[in-house]
Parts: structure tokens; C-alpha cells; sequence
């Protein structure tokens, strides 16, 4: 089984990934330091700064046209602190126009009319340094929603793509020395493959993923959407209720998905013999570290799959058996055949050229999917010459 390694391309192709994924972790991590920056002020500023009168001298409204209008409030008023006057300008703890929430064109209004009425306003100066003061101490719990939806698929794709790559790189740099202590022997190579035991897919942390990115985006557009429509009565704005609906649903799949994972733990496929051979009968047996499903009897599937080479069409099933085993604790074991004539399971890295393919066993309970379901992804090699 001829297998080559290319290092050059390796990392190259590392460092593109690298370089795709550093914009994506850059904004997320300056999304969550700015919402992150803008709680802390208002606390400490709602936690110890002191109330005093103001006068209004100037209010401004600022707009910014683009793809949309957003709006930067403007001020400079003064106060007296210690008998000391002083002169400010910041009016939230914030910096940059937007046009979430209406906060902008409200704090110039209401600023507006105290300038014009000639009526005092109030601020809030830091005891501490009485130079620095704001107008508006309160949380903007809108733009905090707005940057965390950032923060979760700006740095969610970046910072968890380069932790992934990481693991990656790092895995495959122990393949390539087991690759090269033993070049004849790939069941070695796969330190998650010794001794023929298999956990299922985290299919739930896929689940998981998706429906916290469609929520985080979907609840956070539509509830600042609808602030102002609320205002302005029905519109057709509000049919951006339906993508909350969809992300209920997937909630709701999320919450069974971690519950299953809860309720069963990890079970264990136990593969004989090992190392798993083209043409070798496979046996085994499953193992609960948790709770066994409800059903007396639990079926058992094999597939071999024939990926496909475009996206369009669906892969090819090259061989198919299924058989059950009963439910009772007591360690059964199932039995099914493996033809000779079928391909090897892929290899990282695999430069061969040899036609591969995916072997899935699928584990459900025969009360169906909704009861038990698991699926495990089997390494079969192709046997050596010399045995």
C-alpha cells in the first residue's frame, strides 16, 4: 500500500487555511473585546460614578449613507464638579454610528430639546477623575447582541477553524512518525484506531453548532428589526418572525441531540479481528457506558460507500448487510460479512491513487432513530502480500 507524503503542499495548504481564517478570528475577537469593553464601562460607571447637572451646548445628529443609513449622535456639554467646571463630549460608552435600536436619533432629540428649552440635563462624571464623564451610562443590550452575533460566527468560524487546524496539524505529525517507524503497517498509523474500538460521530455537536449560529443571527436581526416596526405598526417586517420559528425547531433537535448524548454516553464498538482486513467477516459487540436503550433488540447495518466526485450526484452503495443482535446487557455479538472484492477505507494523507472507499456501520434501536441511533466510521485495510 503505497502511500506518499507531500510536506511542501502540506504546509502550504496550512498556511492558505491559516491565512483564509485570521481575518475571521481578528473580527470576532475585536467584537467581543468591544461588547466585553462597553458592559464593564457601564458597570463601573453605574456602580460608582457620580450624577451631576449639566448644560447642553451643542447636540449634533450625524448620518452616514451607504447600503443604509446609520447615524452617529454628537455632543458637547458642561458641569461642575468639586466647584471645578469641566467640559465633555462623550455620550456613550461607545464609539461609531449605527442604526440599531433608534438609540442615536433619541439621545439627539432628547438632547436637542434640553438645548433648545435651555433646561439642564444630567451626566455622570468618575469621582476619580472628574475630566471623564458620559451622558448615557446604561447598557446598549442591542449592539451587545449585535456584536456578539459577530463574536459567535465571525470568531466561532475563525478561532474554531484554527484550534481545529491545530489538532489537525498536530495528529497528523504523529501519523507521519508512526507512518515512517512502521510503512507496511497503517492500522498503527491511526492512534484512535488501536485495538479495533470505535465512538460514534458527534453528529450532535454538529446539530449543537447550527442551531446556535441560526438562532444567534436569526434572534438578534429580527428582535432589532422589529424594535422600531413595533413603533410603526404591522409591516411586512414582521414575517422575519418565521426565521426565529426555524431556529425554535432546531433548538429544539440541539436539546434532543445533547440528551441522547447524556442518556447514552459514548457507546463502544469493539471490532474483530483487528487489524480489519478486505474479505475478514466482521465481529463485534457494543458497549453502554450509560443507560441502554429501551428497545429489546438493537439493529445492526453495514454500508460501503463509493463517494461521489461532484456534489450533484449521490454516492454509490457498493455493498449492503444488516443483522440484530438482542438488547439484553449481556454483550452480543453480531456478525457480517466483508467482501474481498470491495475498497479500502481512505488513509490520511493518502496519496495512493487506490480507489477507497467509506465503510459505516449504523447502530440503531428497533423501536427506530427516535429510541437509539449511532455510526461509526470503520478502517478496513488491504491485507499485505506476505499474509
Amino acid at each position: 500500500m503505497a502511500v506518499v507524503k507531500k510536506p511542501w503542499s502540506d504546509r502550504a495548504g496550512m498556511g492558505c487555511a491559516i491565512l483564509f481564517l485570521l481575518p475571521f478570528a481578528a473580527t470576532g475577537v475585536t467584537c467581543a473585546v468591544m461588547a466585553v469593553w462597553h458592559m464593564w464601562c457601564c458597570w463601573d460607571a453605574q456602580s460608582s460614578w457620580t450624577e451631576r447637572p449639566c448644560t447642553i451646548v451643542r447636540a449634533e445628529l450625524k448620518a452616514q449613507h451607504g447600503e443604509g443609513t446609520t447615524y452617529k449622535v454628537e455632543a458637547e456639554y458642561q458641569y461642575e464638579f468639586n466647584d471645578q467646571p469641566f467640559t465633555g463630549d462623550r455620550v456613550w460608552f461607545g464609539t461609531g454610528s449605527d442604526n440599531i435600536s433608534g438609540f442615536h436619533e433619541n439621545a439627539h432629540r432628547e438632547l436637542e430639546q434640553c438645548q433648545k428649552q435651555g433646561r439642564p440635563f444630567r451626566c455622570f462624571v468618575d469621582p476619580n477623575d472628574p475630566a471623564s464623564s458620559v451622558l448615557y451610562r446604561d447598557v446598549r443590550f442591542e449592539m451587545v447582541g449585535f456584536l456578539l452575533m459577530f463574536v459567535l460566527v465571525f470568531g466561532g468560524v475563525g478561532v474554531g477553524g484554527l484550534c481545529g487546524l491545530v489538532y489537525v496539524s498536530r495528529q497528523t505529525r504523529r501519523m507521519n512518525d508512526a507512518r515512517e517507524l512502521r510503512p507496511s503497517e497503517p492500522w498503527t498509523w491511526d492512534e484512535r484506531l488501536q485495538d479495533g474500538m470505535y465512538r460514534p460521530q458527534a453528529s450532535w455537536v454538529g446539530i449543537v453548532l447550527i442551531a446556535l449560529f441560526w438562532n444567534s443571527i436569526s434572534w438578534t436581526v429580527t428582535l432589532t428589526v422589529l424594535i422600531e416596526e413595533w413603533k410603526k405598526g404591522f409591516s411586512w417586517m414582521w414575517l422575519f418572525m418565521l426565521f426565529p420559528v426555524i431556529g425554535a425547531g432546531m433548538a429544539w433537535m440541539a436539546v434532543k441531540a445533547v440528551w441522547h448524548r447524556l442518556r447514552f454516553g459514548l457507546p463502544v464498538l469493539t471490532v474483530r479481528p483487528w487489524p480489519l482486513f478486505l474479505g475478514d467477516p466482521i465481529e463485534g459487540t457494543i458497549d453502554f457506558p450509560a443507560v441502554r436503550p429501551c428497545s429489546p433488540d438493537l439493529n445492526i447495518e453495514l454500508t460501503v460507500l463509493k463517494k461521489s466526485t461532484t456534489e450533484e450526484s449521490p454516492d454509490t452503495t457498493l455493498f449492503r448487510e444488516a443483522t440484530s443482535i438482542s438488547n439484553d446487557g449481556t454483550g452480543s455479538a453480531f456478525r457480517l460479512s466483508s467482501p474481498s472484492g470491495l475498497p479500502r477505507t481512505a488513509l490520511r494523507n493518502d496519496e495512493s491513487g487506490t480507489q477507497t472507499a467509506k465503510w459505516q456501520i449504523k447502530v440503531t434501536g428497533s423501536e427506530g432513530p427516535s429510541d437509539f441511533e449511532a455510526i461509526y466510521e470503520l478502517a478496513v485495510f488491504q491485507r499485505p502480500a506476505t499474509q
